[in-house]
């Protein structure tokens, strides 16, 4: 090989060298920018990832005074706005006579403001509308409730003595009337004396030993036992074995077994046991059944019996009695007999009692029944209490309520 080619080889094979390092410094450099843009690309993605941070932070932030904001919201809602607004719709609805749901919204209002006087303040005015309106028995359910409170304790007392008699007692069975009208009874039922289930439209009550008599709204007589077609009534009465009807036009229909006896002339009847007493026309005393002298009972106006003795009240407001019980006592607005007990209830409202059964039992009475060893009697908050001796269940009225009371001008 000459020198020309050695030349020619050298020359070829520093090309080469030049080439492959061109190549090189082109990888190195390649390599560079991958780096450089890699290095670019994880900056980026850390500052995204950094802004992405911050946004979620904000966002985080902005939920929650959001729900901070709702909250405090719904607290000042609860707290403040919502009890204004429905103490003002309540005290709205209880002066627009709207009494029951008016208590329900202050009974829901619990400790707000006066809330709680305003329940009562709500049973209050109910009680003196249904009282203005004559519905009697649902007043004493509304009066009930606030023992106390006002004049609630003058008004309940107001009613007793007052009404017609629809609670009484036979020997052993009780009976009451339900303010729809109905009856109910408990107690021995030898003789059919509680076959009572069957009565509507009933307005006052009566028992004797044996039997029960009712009279109706329109004047109508119901019986256990058969009795005369009796019509026009405005009064019942019963003793042992025997009943009574009053007409408005002051004839008394007396009945016993097969005997039917006519009485002109009265104006009220009673019974009990083997006593029938009765106030005339002219405001004596009228008494069958027993020996007593009725000379002094003159210018009465209420009779009652309790098959021992004969209990009367003058329109002066004293008492004579048969048995020395009270007599001469002054004061008095209304009398009741029951269990050899004479209980008056004053111008003021007290109870008074002299025999069997003390002044403190008869306290809050509406109503007063009995007979030889036991009583029945409406309380003011409208329960049923019987006290003495039961037979048969005749005992048996805990559960008795929403009693009918009818004012006795009525009758």
């Amino acid at each position: 090989m000459d020198e020309k080619d050695l030349e020619q080889l050298a020359h070829e094979a520093r090309r080469r060298a030049e080439e492959e390092v061109a190549d090189m410094q082109q990888a190195i450099e390649d390599s560079d920018t991958e780096i450089n843009t890699q290095q670019k690309m994880v900056s980026e993605s850390k500052i995204n990832e950094h802004f992405e941070n911050i946004n979620a932070r904000k966002s985080t932030f902005w939920i929650f005074l959001l729900l901070f904001v709702i909250l405090v919201g719904s607290y000042c809602s609860l707290t403040y706005y919502k009890p204004r607004v429905t103490y003002a719709k309540a005290n709205e609805m209880m002066t627009n006579g709207d009494y029951d749901n008016a208590k329900a919204l202050f009974t829901a209002l619990g400790d707000y403001e006066n809330s709680k006087e305003l329940v009562k303040e709500c049973d209050y005015r109910k009680g003196n509308f249904l009282l203005a309106t004559k519905k009697y028995t649902s007043a004493l359910t509304a009066l009930s409730y606030i023992p106390g409170y006002k004049d609630r304790d003058t008004l309940v007392a107001d009613l007793s003595g007052s009404m017609v008699r629809t609670l009484d007692t036979g020997r052993w069975h009780s009976v009451f009337v339900r303010s729809i009208g109905t009856v109910k009874a408990s107690g021995d039922n030898t003789y059919g004396q509680c076959n009572v289930d069957e009565w509507k439209n009933v307005v006052q009550i009566a028992c004797g030993d044996t039997l029960t008599i009712a009279r109706t709204a329109d004047g109508g007589v119901l019986c256990t036992e058969q009795i005369p077609d009796w019509h026009n009534i405005k009064e019942v009465a019963a003793g042992s074995n025997f009943s009574a009807a009053l007409e408005e036009n002051g004839t008394l229909h007396y009945h016993q077994g097969s005997e039917n006896i006519d009485l002109t002339g009265i104006k009220h009847v009673s019974a009990k046991g083997n006593i029938m007493a009765c106030i005339g026309a002219g405001g004596g005393a009228v008494v069958s059944g027993s020996a007593f002298d009725t000379q002094f009972f003159t210018d009465l106006k209420e009779i009652e019996t309790d098959g021992n003795a004969v209990y009367v009240l003058k329109y002066d407001g004293t008492i004579v009695s048969s048995n020395g019980r009270m007599n001469g006592l002054g004061g008095i607005k209304h009398i009741f007999a029951a269990f050899n007990t004479l209980a008056a209830v004053t111008l003021d409202n007290e109870i008074l009692s002299e025999g069997a059964v003390p002044a403190s039992e008869l306290k809050n009475m509406i109503m007063l029944s009995g007979n030889t060893d036991h009583y029945i009697m409406l309380t003011d908050t409208g329960r049923i209490k019987y006290s003495g001796a039961s037979y048969a269940g005749s005992g048996r009225t805990a559960d008795w309520t929403d009693i009918l009371l009818n004012p006795r001008e009525q009758q």
